[in-house]
């Protein structure tokens, strides 16, 4: 189906085609609206070079980026997401695309195929890791996102917690009140968490990085030829361009 743009959405092109480097919100498209190739006949008849246009439109499909947290300094969440122009959902090469996920992150997950997407998800207590492969107005987008704000939590009562119990035993040995104990021994717990989080995060974000390469590549790859061999003749038939067998 033909992405079709809001009136809010048109505005929107036209002022991120005049002043691409502005950083301007993105408007999700409810309504019917105007295509892509309505809006570039505009553009040709205000002066605007069609091509800003679809670099514009392309901006509407990327999402924003994801907000830190202010305990761990970095976002809970990472995604990597790319648009292979030009391919159908049809012809994403499904076995092959699964194989690669769960090679590379070594889950079996739960597969979804639709008419209109084609989707992997796996969890655990660190988190969830979602692949999608959707449709685009310019072919297939591929989105590779870990959602790991189950894994800050998870560390942080584990790795935290059992610095909270040897701090307090060895405050407690200070002759320190029970407020300072509990005071100190919570002072202690918080920064351990955060660096072991953020050694994990780096690991793991670094696999859906490959990942996510590893699937541009299958997405890119050439179809496979298919090599047509001619039928062997059957018995007592002479072959092809032959002269009887009999003198």
């Amino acid at each position: 189906m033909t992405r079709r743009y809001t009136d809010r959405e048109v505005s929107l092109i036209f002022q991120r085609a005049l002043e691409p480097d502005a950083a301007l919100p993105g408007f999700p498209s409810e309504d019917p609206g105007l295509s892509l190739d309505q809006i570039k006949a505009i553009a040709v008849e205000v002066g605007i070079d069609p091509g800003r246009i679809d670099h514009a439109a392309s901006g509407l499909l990327e999402p924003s980026p994801a907000p830190s947290n202010p305990y761990a300094g970095i976002p809970t969440t990472v995604q990597f997401q790319t648009t292979v122009e030009g391919l159908e959902l049809a012809s994403v090469p499904r076995h092959e695309a699964l194989a690669v996920i769960r090679g590379t992150l070594g889950r079996q997950g739960i597969l979804s195929v639709e008419p209109d997407s084609f989707e992997w998800k796996a969890r655990d207590p660190m988190g969830g890791r979602y692949v999608s492969f959707l449709p685009s107005p310019r072919g297939v987008r591929i989105s590779v996102l870990g959602n790991y704000r189950d894994g800050f939590f998870t560390t942080l009562l584990s790795v935290g917690g059992a610095f909270f119990v040897a701090a307090a035993a060895i405050l407690s040995g200070a002759g320190l009140g029970p407020a300072g104990i509990l005071l100190g021994a919570a002072a202690v717990a918080l920064i351990p968490p955060r660096f072991a989080y953020r050694w994990w995060r780096k690991r793991e974000d670094a696999t859906m990085a490959a990942l996510h390469g590893r699937l541009l590549a299958l997405l890119k790859e050439p179809p496979p030829q298919r090599i047509i061999e001619a039928p062997e003749p059957s018995r007592g038939e002479s072959p092809p361009g032959g002269g009887s067998a009999e003198g």
